[in-house]
Protein backbone atom coordinates (compact mmCIF):
# COMPACT_ATOMS: atom_id res chain seq x y z
CA UNK A 1 0.00 0.00 0.00
CA UNK A 2 1.00 3.34 -1.28
CA UNK A 3 1.35 5.58 2.21
CA UNK A 4 2.13 9.54 3.04
CA UNK A 5 6.15 10.17 3.88
CA UNK A 6 7.54 7.18 2.44
CA UNK A 7 9.57 7.20 -1.06
CA UNK A 8 8.41 4.71 -4.07
CA UNK A 9 10.83 2.91 -6.95
CA UNK A 10 10.32 2.22 -10.13
CA UNK A 11 12.68 0.18 -12.22
CA UNK A 12 13.32 1.22 -15.83
CA UNK A 13 12.13 -1.40 -18.88
CA UNK A 14 15.11 -0.73 -20.95
CA UNK A 15 17.49 -0.38 -18.26
CA UNK A 16 17.48 -2.77 -14.46
CA UNK A 17 20.26 -0.75 -13.60
CA UNK A 18 18.23 2.74 -13.88
CA UNK A 19 16.00 3.31 -10.80
CA UNK A 20 13.68 6.00 -10.13
CA UNK A 21 12.03 7.20 -7.13
CA UNK A 22 9.17 9.27 -5.60
CA UNK A 23 8.68 11.07 -2.07
CA UNK A 24 5.38 10.73 -1.49
CA UNK A 25 4.07 13.68 0.36
CA UNK A 26 0.02 13.27 1.12
CA UNK A 27 -1.90 10.59 0.26
CA UNK A 28 -6.11 11.36 0.20
CA UNK A 29 -8.25 8.29 -1.05
CA UNK A 30 -7.01 7.54 -4.46
CA UNK A 31 -4.21 10.56 -4.57
CA UNK A 32 -1.12 11.02 -3.89
CA UNK A 33 0.95 14.11 -3.95
CA UNK A 34 4.85 13.33 -5.41
CA UNK A 35 7.92 14.70 -4.97
CA UNK A 36 10.25 14.51 -7.71
CA UNK A 37 13.35 16.35 -9.12
CA UNK A 38 12.32 19.29 -6.64
CA UNK A 39 8.23 19.16 -8.31
CA UNK A 40 5.29 18.33 -6.61
CA UNK A 41 2.24 17.24 -8.47
CA UNK A 42 -0.87 15.09 -8.04
CA UNK A 43 -1.43 11.34 -9.16
CA UNK A 44 -3.78 9.11 -8.89
CA UNK A 45 -3.53 5.51 -7.68
CA UNK A 46 -4.14 2.61 -9.35
CA UNK A 47 -4.86 -0.71 -8.46
CA UNK A 48 -3.03 -3.86 -10.41
CA UNK A 49 -4.95 -7.42 -11.43
CA UNK A 50 -3.66 -8.85 -8.48
CA UNK A 51 -4.22 -5.64 -6.17
CA UNK A 52 -1.55 -4.01 -5.71
CA UNK A 53 -1.46 -0.19 -6.38
CA UNK A 54 0.85 1.78 -8.13
CA UNK A 55 1.36 5.09 -9.73
CA UNK A 56 2.48 5.79 -13.23
CA UNK A 57 4.38 9.23 -11.96
CA UNK A 58 5.87 9.99 -15.15
CA UNK A 59 2.96 9.76 -17.26
CA UNK A 60 1.01 7.12 -18.95
CA UNK A 61 3.16 5.39 -22.12
CA UNK A 62 3.93 1.61 -23.26
CA UNK A 63 7.19 1.89 -21.34
CA UNK A 64 6.33 3.80 -18.16
CA UNK A 65 8.01 2.81 -15.51
CA UNK A 66 4.83 2.09 -12.37
CA UNK A 67 6.28 3.03 -8.85
CA UNK A 68 5.11 0.90 -5.90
Amino acid sequence: MIQANTTIKAVSICDSECIFSAYVIDRKGEWVTLKMDGKSFKKKVKKGYDGTEYVLALGNYSMAPAFK
